[in-house]
């Protein structure tokens, strides 16, 4: 429930948004492939690319993890301690870092933690908003994953 609430902000719907977060997920995919046995923390635009593959062919997820980082990849919720030492917290630097090494340039700028960010838990007008009429109606969630996909695909096909 958390997690859609991250991602239901107006930018995870604009197809150029989406795009720049397939590109990332690729690039997110091959950091953990360079750095076996670390935590790897996505940015909420990478983990909805992240479930929408997993969700969206569980076959193709695992062909592609297998071909890109030699294993399926298994997404840990394990993890929600923000707290500053906490292994989420730490983690998060160390992807940060690890992914300015990797790729010179900023995991995420300080102006993008808006988009990308923990926003913390849901607010209590959630449930009665617009949002769920758009996605919590009968297949709307599936509607929203299948957008998603026909973006990642495409992408992830080519790369891969």
């Amino acid at each position: 429930r958390e997690f859609l609430w991250q991602v239901s902000r107006e930018c995870f719907t604009e197809e150029p948004f989406l795009m720049r977060a397939a590109f990332d997920y690729a690039r997110f995919l091959h950091l953990i492939a360079c750095s076996p046995g670390k935590f790897t923390v996505p940015r909420y635009d990478i983990d909805l690319m992240w479930h929408s593959h997993m969700t969206s062919s569980p076959y193709l997820y695992s062909c592609h993890s297998e071909r890109f980082v030699r294993r399926t990849v298994f997404h840990d919720h394990s993890s929600t301690d923000r707290s500053p030492k906490s292994k989420l917290s730490t983690s998060w630097e160390e992807t940060k870092s690890r992914w300015k090494e990797k790729y010179n340039v900023e995991y995420v700028k300080p102006e993008e933690m808006i988009f990308y960010g923990y926003r913390g838990p849901p607010d209590s007008h959630y449930w009665t908003g617009r949002w769920v009429y758009e996605y919590k109606s009968p297949g709307g969630v599936k509607r929203f994953v299948s957008k998603v996909s026909d973006i990642l695909n495409p992408i992830l096909s080519w790369m891969f």
